[in-house]
């Protein structure tokens, strides 16, 4: 969707200066995946491989899963989330988080548009 593909690098772009450097740690860890030249130009700009044209939208919605949930989830999925997402959803706020130690993000301030 191109207004989300805008938002979110409108984001990226003018919000860059709150965000923490990566740690080299990082950095060998997203390199190790094998990312393209146009990947690791974007990692040495903004921190982070998949922004810009490389971006698409997604949820996470699971930690990592065995092969066994997968169909479990796929079935959740195709029932109950798949039909409410292809209506269309209007963007009104967009939520500030941070990275504690363990990896859990925390909601710091949701910002309403238009404030």
């Amino acid at each position: 969707c191109p207004a989300i593909n805008n938002l979110a690098q409108t984001l990226v772009t003018k919000l860059d200066g709150f965000r923490a450097r990566p740690f080299d740690e990082e950095l060998r860890r997203r390199r190790s995946a094998g990312l393209s030249e146009r990947q690791e130009e974007l990692l040495l700009a903004w921190g982070y491989p998949f922004v810009d044209d490389e971006f698409r939208f997604h949820l996470t919605l699971t930690n990592r899963c065995d092969q066994l949930n997968v169909a479990e989830i796929d079935d959740i999925l195709k029932k109950h989330i798949v039909p409410e997402m292809l209506a269309p959803m209007k963007v009104t706020d967009v939520g500030f988080v941070g990275e504690a130690e363990d990896g859990r993000f925390h909601l710091i301030k949701r910002i309403p548009f238009g404030h």
